[in-house]
Protein backbone atom coordinates (compact mmCIF):
# COMPACT_ATOMS: atom_id res chain seq x y z
CA UNK A 1 0.00 0.00 0.00
CA UNK A 2 3.26 2.53 0.79
CA UNK A 3 4.15 2.04 -2.65
CA UNK A 4 0.83 2.92 -4.51
CA UNK A 5 1.64 7.13 -3.56
CA UNK A 6 5.12 6.76 -5.89
CA UNK A 7 3.35 4.71 -8.54
CA UNK A 8 0.94 7.04 -9.01
CA UNK A 9 3.59 9.78 -8.76
CA UNK A 10 5.11 8.53 -12.03
CA UNK A 11 2.29 8.29 -13.73
CA UNK A 12 1.14 4.91 -13.22
CA UNK A 13 -2.13 2.89 -11.79
CA UNK A 14 -1.44 0.26 -9.60
CA UNK A 15 -3.07 -2.86 -10.84
CA UNK A 16 -4.15 -5.43 -8.27
CA UNK A 17 -4.98 -8.62 -9.81
CA UNK A 18 -6.58 -11.55 -7.32
CA UNK A 19 -4.86 -10.11 -4.72
CA UNK A 20 -1.86 -9.71 -5.80
CA UNK A 21 0.07 -6.74 -7.07
CA UNK A 22 1.46 -6.20 -10.81
CA UNK A 23 4.88 -5.35 -11.00
CA UNK A 24 5.95 -3.02 -13.82
CA UNK A 25 9.14 -1.60 -13.82
CA UNK A 26 7.47 1.76 -12.41
CA UNK A 27 5.89 -0.50 -9.44
CA UNK A 28 9.03 -2.28 -8.83
CA UNK A 29 11.00 0.85 -8.31
CA UNK A 30 8.27 2.65 -6.06
CA UNK A 31 8.83 -0.38 -4.12
CA UNK A 32 12.53 0.03 -4.31
CA UNK A 33 12.02 3.39 -2.86
CA UNK A 34 9.67 2.45 -0.40
CA UNK A 35 11.29 -0.34 0.92
CA UNK A 36 14.89 1.51 1.45
CA UNK A 37 13.05 4.47 3.64
CA UNK A 38 11.52 2.05 5.58
CA UNK A 39 14.46 -0.48 6.12
CA UNK A 40 16.41 2.60 6.99
CA UNK A 41 13.33 3.92 9.43
CA UNK A 42 13.90 0.40 11.13
CA UNK A 43 17.74 0.30 11.14
CA UNK A 44 17.82 3.75 12.84
CA UNK A 45 15.29 2.91 15.46
CA UNK A 46 17.14 -0.44 16.45
CA UNK A 47 20.12 1.44 16.58
CA UNK A 48 19.49 3.80 19.42
CA UNK A 49 21.77 4.13 22.28
CA UNK A 50 24.69 1.37 20.08
CA UNK A 51 27.09 4.73 20.55
CA UNK A 52 26.64 6.07 23.70
CA UNK A 53 29.75 7.23 24.37
CA UNK A 54 31.07 6.51 28.40
CA UNK A 55 29.59 9.72 30.22
CA UNK A 56 27.69 11.09 28.01
CA UNK A 57 27.78 14.23 26.08
CA UNK A 58 24.58 15.20 26.83
CA UNK A 59 23.97 18.31 29.68
CA UNK A 60 23.48 16.48 32.96
CA UNK A 61 24.29 12.93 31.80
CA UNK A 62 26.25 10.98 34.27
CA UNK A 63 29.77 10.17 34.20
CA UNK A 64 29.03 6.57 34.58
CA UNK A 65 29.60 4.17 31.30
CA UNK A 66 26.50 3.81 29.62
CA UNK A 67 25.59 0.05 27.51
CA UNK A 68 24.61 0.78 24.28
CA UNK A 69 20.61 -0.48 23.85
CA UNK A 70 20.99 -0.44 20.14
CA UNK A 71 20.67 -3.83 18.79
CA UNK A 72 22.39 -5.46 15.67
CA UNK A 73 20.19 -5.34 12.72
CA UNK A 74 20.82 -8.16 9.46
CA UNK A 75 19.85 -7.85 6.25
CA UNK A 76 20.90 -9.58 3.15
CA UNK A 77 19.99 -10.96 -0.27
CA UNK A 78 20.95 -14.26 0.61
CA UNK A 79 18.44 -14.82 3.29
CA UNK A 80 16.15 -16.17 1.20
CA UNK A 81 15.17 -16.39 -2.73
CA UNK A 82 12.64 -15.66 -5.37
CA UNK A 83 11.50 -16.23 -8.10
CA UNK A 84 8.91 -15.19 -10.71
CA UNK A 85 5.32 -15.68 -10.23
CA UNK A 86 4.73 -15.52 -14.07
CA UNK A 87 1.79 -15.79 -16.20
CA UNK A 88 -1.80 -16.39 -14.35
CA UNK A 89 -4.79 -16.66 -15.92
CA UNK A 90 -3.51 -15.04 -19.04
CA UNK A 91 -2.24 -11.96 -16.42
CA UNK A 92 1.45 -11.61 -16.79
CA UNK A 93 2.68 -10.17 -13.41
CA UNK A 94 5.98 -9.00 -14.81
CA UNK A 95 8.58 -8.34 -11.68
CA UNK A 96 6.10 -9.74 -8.71
CA UNK A 97 7.73 -12.75 -6.92
CA UNK A 98 7.27 -15.08 -4.39
CA UNK A 99 9.42 -16.75 -1.93
CA UNK A 100 11.05 -20.10 -3.22
CA UNK A 101 13.24 -20.67 -0.17
CA UNK A 102 14.15 -19.27 3.23
CA UNK A 103 18.06 -20.03 4.22
CA UNK A 104 16.50 -21.00 7.81
CA UNK A 105 20.18 -22.27 8.95
CA UNK A 106 21.70 -18.69 8.08
CA UNK A 107 18.89 -16.38 9.94
CA UNK A 108 19.21 -18.98 13.12
CA UNK A 109 22.78 -18.17 13.25
CA UNK A 110 22.15 -14.35 13.45
CA UNK A 111 19.20 -14.77 15.97
CA UNK A 112 21.57 -16.87 18.12
CA UNK A 113 23.98 -14.24 17.54
CA UNK A 114 21.68 -12.06 19.25
CA UNK A 115 20.36 -9.66 16.07
CA UNK A 116 17.28 -9.07 14.21
CA UNK A 117 17.25 -10.03 11.01
CA UNK A 118 15.12 -7.62 8.39
CA UNK A 119 13.82 -9.38 5.56
CA UNK A 120 12.39 -6.68 3.05
CA UNK A 121 9.93 -7.44 0.23
CA UNK A 122 12.65 -7.33 -2.63
CA UNK A 123 13.98 -10.88 -3.54
CA UNK A 124 16.67 -11.92 -5.67
CA UNK A 125 16.78 -14.77 -8.01
CA UNK A 126 20.06 -16.90 -8.30
CA UNK A 127 20.68 -15.00 -11.80
CA UNK A 128 20.18 -11.65 -10.15
CA UNK A 129 16.71 -10.48 -10.93
CA UNK A 130 15.02 -8.80 -8.48
CA UNK A 131 11.38 -9.36 -7.62
CA UNK A 132 8.22 -7.65 -5.47
CA UNK A 133 7.35 -10.55 -3.31
CA UNK A 134 4.34 -9.60 -0.72
CA UNK A 135 5.75 -8.83 2.49
CA UNK A 136 2.97 -11.35 4.01
CA UNK A 137 4.15 -14.02 2.34
CA UNK A 138 7.88 -14.01 2.97
CA UNK A 139 6.80 -13.24 6.78
CA UNK A 140 4.69 -16.43 6.33
CA UNK A 141 7.00 -18.12 4.48
CA UNK A 142 10.06 -17.34 6.74
CA UNK A 143 7.89 -18.40 10.23
CA UNK A 144 7.24 -21.81 8.36
CA UNK A 145 11.28 -22.59 7.94
CA UNK A 146 12.11 -21.25 11.18
CA UNK A 147 9.30 -23.66 12.77
CA UNK A 148 8.10 -20.29 14.47
CA UNK A 149 5.81 -20.48 17.45
CA UNK A 150 3.84 -17.64 16.44
CA UNK A 151 3.10 -15.24 13.59
CA UNK A 152 2.53 -11.53 14.60
CA UNK A 153 1.47 -9.49 12.08
CA UNK A 154 1.14 -5.44 12.23
CA UNK A 155 -0.48 -4.41 9.29
CA UNK A 156 -3.11 -2.18 8.60
CA UNK A 157 -4.08 -4.21 5.75
CA UNK A 158 -7.78 -7.05 6.18
CA UNK A 159 -5.61 -9.97 6.04
CA UNK A 160 -7.80 -12.58 7.10
CA UNK A 161 -11.80 -12.56 7.41
CA UNK A 162 -14.81 -14.78 9.14
CA UNK A 163 -15.72 -15.72 5.64
CA UNK A 164 -12.31 -17.02 4.41
CA UNK A 165 -13.26 -19.61 7.01
CA UNK A 166 -16.52 -21.01 5.40
CA UNK A 167 -18.30 -18.28 7.63
CA UNK A 168 -22.27 -18.87 6.43
CA UNK A 169 -23.67 -15.78 4.40
CA UNK A 170 -20.64 -14.39 4.59
CA UNK A 171 -20.85 -13.18 0.63
CA UNK A 172 -23.42 -10.89 1.80
CA UNK A 173 -21.82 -8.90 3.76
CA UNK A 174 -19.46 -5.91 2.61
CA UNK A 175 -15.79 -6.29 2.61
CA UNK A 176 -15.22 -3.76 4.72
CA UNK A 177 -17.97 -5.25 6.99
CA UNK A 178 -16.59 -8.66 7.58
CA UNK A 179 -15.38 -9.28 11.39
CA UNK A 180 -11.29 -9.74 11.07
CA UNK A 181 -9.53 -13.07 12.36
CA UNK A 182 -7.50 -11.81 15.50
CA UNK A 183 -6.00 -14.97 15.79
CA UNK A 184 -5.64 -18.67 14.50
CA UNK A 185 -4.53 -22.31 16.06
CA UNK A 186 -2.90 -24.69 13.90
CA UNK A 187 -5.93 -26.42 12.75
CA UNK A 188 -7.76 -22.63 12.08
CA UNK A 189 -4.86 -21.95 9.51
CA UNK A 190 -5.03 -25.41 7.82
CA UNK A 191 -8.61 -24.45 7.49
CA UNK A 192 -7.71 -21.54 5.72
CA UNK A 193 -4.76 -23.16 3.35
CA UNK A 194 -7.34 -25.75 2.30
CA UNK A 195 -10.08 -22.76 1.66
CA UNK A 196 -7.46 -21.14 -0.63
CA UNK A 197 -6.13 -24.14 -1.91
CA UNK A 198 -9.67 -24.87 -2.98
CA UNK A 199 -10.15 -21.50 -4.94
CA UNK A 200 -6.38 -20.52 -6.36
CA UNK A 201 -4.58 -22.75 -8.97
CA UNK A 202 -0.97 -21.62 -7.41
CA UNK A 203 -2.17 -22.00 -3.79
CA UNK A 204 -0.64 -24.95 -2.93
CA UNK A 205 2.42 -24.48 -4.67
CA UNK A 206 3.02 -21.14 -2.46
CA UNK A 207 2.50 -22.73 0.96
CA UNK A 208 4.41 -25.59 1.10
CA UNK A 209 5.10 -25.95 4.91
CA UNK A 210 1.46 -24.94 5.64
CA UNK A 211 0.25 -28.54 4.01
CA UNK A 212 -1.13 -31.54 6.53
CA UNK A 213 1.92 -33.72 7.18
CA UNK A 214 1.89 -36.89 5.66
Amino acid sequence: ARAAAPVRAAGAEPQIVGGRRVSDANTLRAVQQVSGEVRARVEAALARGRHAPPGGSERGASSAPRLGAGVDVVTSNALYSAQPVGVLSGVDFKSTGEVRRVDADKIHAYLDGGAVVLLTSLGYSASGEVYNVPAVEVAARAAGALKASKLIYLTGARLVMHSQLGGAGASAVPVDQRPLVQSMRLAEARELVRHWDARSEVAAARLPEAADPA
